[in-house]
């Protein structure tokens, strides 16, 4: 087993929950509280369509959320304020109460669940014209409706770091009871009906969010093919998303630079994590097999740009591809693209990658001094690590000689040095109790989830969850991350709010370190711990263990 190494991965998972804290008083507040939970989840949505106008709607309270088609064509998504109000009123979950309701209106908009003047969507359920409901008739199609608004919802909820998981449960019995609306309804889903429609979805979109993030791990740990088959699974479920491609294609690419090897792979590939067997290296199938892959990484990058034409990333791992081919022509113009649109949106990490191919791909072109140019640009303006590693490259040294297989970190964490205490590093991290999984899970019953060629398992502790592949070369993969509201602490004393200056001077350099779209992320052999870091400080950690 070989860890994803010399290859800059960001990894994209969902933050934290963007719960709200007090009660917004004036129209304005309302509307900027609204304007920011709909930009995150179109966002999230890498959707190509016109977008919806917002707007909150302080003139009528009967239709809760609806989404309109204009006569000009354009739409209108709209939320009432007494809507509003109620998802309000539960308090730390407001905004996810508000996400959920928007999302699901998205979740029909995305699908084109639209009759007459406007979507039937269940909140609109007091104000739905006739010719809607006569073409509705049958409640178990508006039930499919209502099904796949929810899960699609819940998709853009996950991804946009909202935690809708109970929503529906605690906010339609308010927003029923503020409506005046009948809990049973011949014509539409009954309360208990939708609430049955919400807890359904909670439950399969836990089930998709736990292998999504089993694959994502498994990407991490070099487990390309157990990663590509656990987001496969993701797509073939229907959580379609630019993230989901793009980890995809990733995985491919990494594989098919692992096949090829460091003898002609002598650059360190600035390729982004947004986070079958083991193909077998013989000679006669070699060739054909890495094409593939490649072109496999092409596509999916392809897809994941059409969810989203301004996601700089697809675009710099598109120009990996194509460098890796040596189409270099096309892997300038990707590069250029990345490089754009990243600068753009004052993506940071990813217009240090951008220079970082754009001077691999020049060197490959024999363009010497404009490859040393970019990055020089990379590593001065940007504190591009990779731009520092492929300047020995084009300048004439190998990549064995700065580690190929291991990750170089050495120079980049000099708080390391500085240590508090000694760096004898414990031989075990635990979470729960647990130290040996093998052992101590004997007799618990973990969920299991069907995937292709295996089976991912789940079980949720008191204080973290736990994640179990079985590998089809019989490896087991166990991940286990604490919950975002643990209280307890790592051997070394590191808390979530910990200072990541602080896990350094504790645990001393990581062997892998990856950029992530809020922070970094700290990956340790020994002993075997990830921490996941934002602005600054510890979010969460991981353990996992590889029998």
């Amino acid at each position: 087993m070989k860890l994803i190494t010399s290859l800059l991965l960001f990894l994209s998972l969902a933050t934290t929950s963007l719960a709200s804290k007090g009660s917004p008083q004036t129209a304005e507040d309302k509307i900027a509280i609204l304007e920011t939970v709909y930009s995150n989840l179109y966002n999230a949505m890498g959707m190509n369509e016109d977008r919806p106008v917002l707007r909150l709607d302080t003139r009528r309270s009967r239709s809760v959320a609806y989404l309109k088609k204009n006569k000009d064509g354009s739409k209108t998504i709209a939320v009432e304020e007494k809507a509003f109000d109620v998802c309000m009123s539960l308090g730390e979950d407001g905004r996810n109460a508000l996400a959920f309701l928007m999302a699901h209106e998205l979740g029909h908009f995305r699908y084109e669940h639209h009759w007459g003047g406007e979507f039937a969507s269940s909140f609109a359920i007091a104000d739905i014209q006739e010719e809607i409901a006569e073409a509705s008739k049958k409640l178990g199609e508006l039930k499919f409706y209502e099904t796949q608004a929810d899960q699609m919802g819940g998709i853009y909820c996950y991804l946009a770091g909202y935690n809708i998981a109970g929503i529906g449960q605690k906010l339609l019995p308010k927003m029923y009871e503020a409506y005046g609306l009948p809990a049973i309804n011949k014509k539409y889903p009954s309360l208990d009906q939708r609430i049955e429609i919400t807890q359904e979805n909670d439950k399969n979109m836990q089930v998709l969010i736990n292998v999504y993030e089993a694959g994502t791990y498994a990407l991490l740990l070099g487990e390309y093919s157990e990663a590509r088959r656990c987001l496969q699974h993701c797509l073939n479920k229907g959580f379609k998303s630019r993230e989901v491609y793009n980890n995809i294609g990733v995985a491919s690419f990494l594989e098919a630079a692992e096949l090829i090897g460091k003898d002609e792979v002598i650059y360190a590939y600035p390729v982004e994590l947004d986070v079958e067997s083991r193909i077998q290296t013989d000679n006669k199938g070699f060739a054909i097999n890495v094409e593939e892959l490649l072109n496999e990484a092409a596509k999916k990058f392809e897809q994941a740009i059409r969810f989203d034409p301004e996601y700089a990333t697809a675009y710099l791992n598109k120009a990996c591809v194509f460098s890796l081919q040596k189409k270099y022509e096309d892997a300038e113009y990707y590069g250029k693209k990345a490089l754009r649109i990243a600068k753009e949106n004052n993506e940071q990490n990813t217009t240090g990658n951008a220079l970082c191919i754009l001077g691999i791909t020049y060197h490959q072109m024999g363009e010497q001094a404009d490859a040393e140019a970019k990055l020089k640009e990379g590593k001065n303006d940007f504190a591009n690590y990779l731009c520092e590693v492929n300047m020995n490259v084009v300048k004439g040294k190998r990549l064995e000689s700065i580690e190929w297989i291991k990750r170089p970190t050495e120079g980049l964490f000099e708080a390391a040095e500085q240590t508090e205490g000694s760096l004898d590093r414990p031989k075990r991290e635990t979470l729960d109790g647990v130290v040996d999984f093998m052992e101590d899970l004997e007799g618990e019953e973990l969920e299991e989830v069907i995937i292709y060629k295996g089976s991912c398992y789940y079980l949720y502790l008191e204080s973290s969850k736990i994640l179990n592949l079985t590998t089809v070369n019989d490896e087991e993969l166990y991940f286990q991350v604490c919950n975002k509201g643990y209280i307890g602490e790592t051997e070394k004393g590191i808390t979530i709010g910990t200072e990541t200056k602080k896990v350094l001077k504790r645990y001393g350099t990581p062997d892998i370190a990856i950029p992530t779209r809020s922070g970094m992320l700290y990956y340790y052999t020994n002993p075997k711990i990830v921490f996941f870091t934002s602005e600054g400080k510890v979010e969460r950690w991981m353990v996992y263990r590889m029998y």
